[in-house]
C-alpha cells in the first residue's frame, strides 16, 4: 500500500510496527491493577513523548550533519526537553546520578 502511495514500502513496515506497539501497550495497560496508571504518570509519559518529537525534529533538520555531532545535539535537545517539560524532574536526575555513584563505589562480590 505505501509502496504504491508513497513509493516507499518501509513506511508501511514502520506503521505496522507502531500499530503493533500501540496494541501491546494498551493490552498490557489493561492488565495492570487499578490505580497504577494515574493521571500524573500518564501526563509524564505524554510529556516524554513530546520531548521525543523534539528529538525527531533534530534528526530531521540535522540530516546532513556528522553522526557524532547529531548524536550530541540530539542528547542535549532531548535532555533539555524532558527537564523543561517536567517529564523528569531535576531531583529525579540527582537521584539517578547518586545511584550511579553508589554503584561504582561498591566492591564487586566474588
Amino acid at each position: 500500500w505505501t509502496q504504491g502511495l508513497l513509493g516507499n514500502a518501509a513506511v508501511g513496515a514502520a506503521l505496522t510496527t507502531v500499530l503493533t506497539e500501540v496494541v501491546c501497550v494498551v493490552a498490557f495497560a489493561r492488565l495492570l491493577p487499578s490505580g497504577v496508571l494515574t493521571g500524573r504518570l500518564i501526563s509524564q509519559a505524554v510529556r516524554a513523548q513530546v520531548a521525543g518529537v523534539a528529538l525527531v525534529g533534530v534528526f530531521w533538520f540535522g540530516a546532513g550533519l556528522q553522526v557524532l555531532l547529531l548524536l550530541g545535539l540530539g542528547c542535549m535537545v532531548y535532555g533539555l526537553a524532558v527537564v523543561g517539560l517536567q517529564a523528569v524532574s531535576v531531583s529525579d536526575l540527582r537521584e539517578v546520578a547518586a545511584a550511579f555513584k553508589r554503584g561504582r563505589k561498591e566492591e564487586p562480590s566474588p
